[in-house]
């Protein structure tokens, strides 16, 4: 039997990466696309069609309502922040895990996402997977296995 694991997949290259070598390594993936608000939601269509056409089938769309707690633009981000998002998305795979029995939860922050986001650092990652294994009696692994590679590496 495959492997299975969740997959936070936006359709854009990082994700994507991520979902073919999770295929090639013969894993089980079911990918969580996120609507947000975000406005790369372009990446979200792409998702889909990939999906269909890799013919992964247990993907699930999540719609949150981020709009109440939209954060203003900062310095070198163009983009309205989202405060908290990688621990909410990251919350939201978990849980599809424990539902669908896998233990590996795979996101795709790099390196050059550090800089304006600091919910992309892997201090956080490894802090928020010690709060999952406090939280409850069931095994989350966070894997995000681009986070030391740039955009241009990737």
């Amino acid at each position: 039997m495959n492997k299975k694991a969740v997959l936070l997949y936006s359709g854009g290259l990082d994700s994507t990466t991520i979902l073919y070598q999770l295929l090639k390594d013969g894993y089980d993936v079911h990918p969580l696309l996120v609507f947000y608000g975000q406005k790369h939601n372009v990446e979200l269509q792409f998702a889909e069609k990939l999906l269909k056409e890799l013919n992964v089938k247990d993907y699930l769309v999540f719609n949150i309502d981020w709009s109440p707690f939209r954060g203003e633009v900062q310095p070198g981000n163009m983009s309205a922040v989202h405060p908290f998002r990688n621990i909410v998305l990251l919350t939201a795979a978990s849980a599809r895990a424990i539902k669908i029995g896998a233990h590996d939860v795979y996101m795709g922050p790099n390196k050059d996402d550090q800089a304006d986001f600091p919910d992309c650092r892997r201090e956080v990652f490894d802090n928020f997977e010690k709060v999952l294994s406090d939280s409850m009696e069931y095994e989350i692994h966070l894997q995000t296995p681009i986070i030391e590679m740039s955009k241009q590496q990737i």
